[in-house]
């Protein structure tokens, strides 16, 4: 059995607003302690084809990322 549904999305490539976006992660430290925070996006597109996104690209200011804490920040640039 095939389920399909509508995405609402219109084919073509769109370009991302860099001020409204951040780029949030999650990681495990030592595999237990889960750290997160967010990076700024300074570009990007998302291609669109059949109504599903195929294809995305985007561009990271390494010195945006925030974790919360500045040591390891400052480690992370």
């Amino acid at each position: 059995m095939t389920t399909s549904f509508e995405t609402g999305l219109r084919d073509g490539t769109w370009t991302v607003l860099p001020e409204d976006t951040v780029a949030t992660f999650v990681v495990r430290k030592l595999g237990l302690i889960r750290v997160r925070g967010g990076l700024t996006v300074t570009d990007g597109s998302v291609t669109v084809a059949g109504g599903q996104p195929v294809a995305a690209t985007t561009t990271l200011a390494a010195a945006s990322v925030r974790t919360g804490i500045g040591k390891r920040d400052l480690d992370l640039q």
